[in-house]
């Protein structure tokens, strides 16, 4: 809470959703006196993507920034977001890259370095890697609500990952800024590390959906698997397959899918991930 009230750029709301927490949030929240605050409190526990668009349909303003209750964002992060739309007509997303802290807060290290690629690449390898943050992110309103989270996915643990290919689909652009804007905190008892293994299986599903409904089916299961990082070694043989299902997936996205050449040799990040 303090890391946004305490932000360079003050004019904004600041909509905190309260999903019927039983410890003492609530408490806290109503402990700071800010006009800028907006507190909802929900009746019952929505889960996030329901709360989420509670917090889209009730922001006011221009861009929506969106941010965990664990996380701290550097003072200057709104001002650098909004030098990129100032400066950058074209550009509906800012992504800002991040350190990963402790559950702590007393050790963090820089995340696993952004992979800059052009737009049109971007839409056809976000549902296998993700290279927005989720927390942090700032993206135009009426974007947001156009799109909103999708609430006819039961469990969907991946709500960020289904919104940006919906996004970008519909070609909208997303940069990423050169300057680390936010301590994202690795909570051990956060959904990501707890349901991890259901999470892997769901992932998989959707991105094999992905792939049917828009491309040949150029992986098997556990190439999939590989790709998302659910696999800790990897034989040499079923390495060589899917370096070779690589190529020809990017091959294919070249010829069919129309996109310019810029930024394709980044996908080979796969091969060295």
């Amino acid at each position: 809470i303090e890391s946004i009230l305490n932000q360079t750029i003050t004019d904004f709301e600041f909509i905190i959703i309260n999903d019927g927490s039983t410890d003492n949030s609530e408490n806290i929240i109503n402990s700071y006196k800010d006009k800028r605050i907006k507190y909802i409190s929900n009746s019952s526990n929505l889960k996030i993507i329901k709360t989420l668009n509670i917090g889209v349909d009730l922001a006011k303003g221009k861009y929506i920034s969106r941010m965990d209750a664990d996380d701290i964002a550097f003072p200057n992060m709104f001002e650098k977001q909004l030098e990129v739309f100032e400066n950058k007509s074209d550009v509906d997303i800012v992504n800002v890259q991040t350190f990963i802290m402790s559950n702590n807060g007393e050790s963090y290290r820089k995340s696993k370095t952004v992979i800059k690629v052009n737009n049109d690449v971007h839409q056809h390898i976000v549902f296998f890697q993700n290279l927005i943050s989720h927390p942090g992110v700032m993206i135009k309103s009426v974007l947001l609500k156009k799109h909103r989270y999708n609430e006819n996915e039961i469990e969907i643990p991946f709500q960020d990952v289904d919104l940006w290919y919906r996004i970008l689909k519909s070609g909208a652009n997303c940069f990423t800024t050169d300057d680390w804007l936010l301590y994202y905190r690795n909570t051990t008892t956060g959904i990501t590390n707890t349901k991890r293994e259901g999470r892997q299986i769901k992932r998989l599903k959707y991105c094999k959906e992905i792939l049917s409904n828009n491309y040949f089916n150029f992986f098997t299961d556990k190439e999939i698997s590989i790709i998302l990082g659910n696999y800790k070694s990897v034989n040499y043989k079923t390495l060589i397959s899917l370096n070779k299902n690589l190529d020809k997936y990017i091959a294919y996205i070249k010829l069919n899918k129309n996109i310019s050449l810029d930024g394709l040799s980044d996908l080979n990040f796969w091969k060295t991930h």
